[in-house]
């Protein structure tokens, strides 16, 4: 999948967020980034995280999310880490969203199904990897649905309750919509045309 494109100019990319100097003098650079290369050069990665990522843009347009930026992947650098490295696949990042909690007593599921599509997605729609990959959405999840009951005085437990229940909620609705033929062409059709942006060693006409 690197073809067209040497290992050096994709080194550009995944290392974007850290410097050359610390590139050379620490070693774990090297590992986190052979990691990421190695995820990246597994058969049906690009295909399977971009069924992903179109899964999450389709459910978190319909609970009112913007601004979506394509992030490729990277290797995110935080100093004051254990282990300041840490390998990122390509992801879709929320510019904003828009409480509509007022005004649609469904809009909070709306969103959960929004972190939880990318998963379920990955593993419904046709791909050569079983990959699902939602184990940063559901910890994203986890911290939205604590931020949106922030005013409401409860236990962690109760919050952990809803945030689960609310999720368990949202893999069965997306699961059963997911048996829809034109939802399912829908997304297929929107991972083609943002592999480009999450893999921009790819060219844009890269779409089978």
């Amino acid at each position: 999948m690197m073809s067209g494109m040497k290992i050096a100019e994709i080194d550009k990319i995944i290392g974007r967020n850290v410097s050359e100097n610390v590139k050379q003098t620490d070693s774990r650079y090297e590992v986190e980034r052979n990691s990421l290369l190695a995820d990246l050069s597994e058969n049906g990665i690009v295909e399977t995280v971009a069924i992903h990522e179109a899964g999450h843009e389709h459910y978190y347009v319909e609970a009112g999310a913007h601004g979506f930026t394509f992030v490729p992947p990277v290797i995110l650098f935080r100093p004051k880490a254990a282990n300041p490295f840490k390998k990122q696949i390509a992801r879709i990042a929320i510019g904003g969203c828009d409480d509509r909690s007022s005004e649609d007593d469904k809009w909070l599921l709306k969103l959960a199904k929004g972190y939880a599509a990318g998963g379920e997605c990955s593993i419904s729609l046709p791909s050569t990897l079983h990959y699902r990959g939602d184990g940063p959405d559901r910890k994203r999840w986890d911290e939205m649905c604590a931020e949106c009951h922030k005013t409401v005085p409860m236990t962690q437990e109760r919050l952990k309750k809803i945030a689960d229940e609310m999720w368990n909620a949202a893999q069965i609705e997306i699961c059963k919509e997911l048996e829809n033929p034109t939802l399912k062409r829908m997304i297929l059709i929107r991972a083609d045309e943002i592999k480009p942006l999450l893999f921009p060693w790819l060219p844009v006409d890269s779409r089978p």
